[in-house]
């Protein structure tokens, strides 16, 4: 008698080397997912404010992923594109969008701010990374609000951030699922 065939195993994310990876496997308290897309010119504008930002939350506990939603990327080229724009790692790829779901977020850039208790991990945060961009193709002269680093800072304190969502100007995540058919 055959043993019976295993089932597949749950979809994951993974590394750019194509490994599963379980961003809230360990002991952060705090775990931030920034989405981001290669194609999206406001994904590649915000560069230099998520350096700043992962410098900042550097040492504070907080583990830190860039997740690439598109399931036509690849590792090589994330890393070119990493590479390209000095983006602050690590990055993973999400290409059956387990990440996507569970943080439910919607557009590039978007981020997701998830709080450990014991052993339960629940999103605290989803939505923009701050207000520079009042819509698509029109971004503001300066920045007035900051609710990554604000829900980021909360989390860290043990409160609840001042929004738990806020909508994010970007390009749609929905747009890089594979068509049916």
């Amino acid at each position: 008698m055959e043993p019976a065939p295993r089932p597949p195993a749950a979809p994951t994310a993974v590394d750019l080397a194509g490994a599963p990876v379980d961003p809230f496997a360990g002991d952060a308290k705090v775990v931030v997912l920034v989405f981001l897309s290669r194609d999206c010119p406001i994904s590649n504008k915000y560069a230099p404010e998520l350096r700043r930002i992962r410098d900042e939350l550097a040492g504070k506990g907080v583990r830190w992923y860039l997740v690439f939603p598109d399931p036509d990327d690849d590792g090589a080229a994330i890393e070119r594109h990493l590479g390209e724009y000095e983006l602050p790692g690590p990055a993973l790829q999400d290409p059956q969008h387990v990440l996507v779901r569970r943080s439910a977020v919607e557009v590039t850039p978007e981020a997701a701010v998830f709080v450990r208790s014991g052993a339960e991990v629940r999103r605290v945060y989803r939505g923009r990374i701050d207000d520079r961009w009042a819509d698509y193709g029109r971004s503001r002269p300066q920045v007035r609000q900051r609710e990554l680093v604000d829900a980021v800072a909360a989390a860290l304190e043990g409160r609840a951030p001042a929004a738990e969502q806020v909508a994010a100007v970007g390009c749609p995540i929905d747009d890089l699922l594979p068509s049916a058919g």
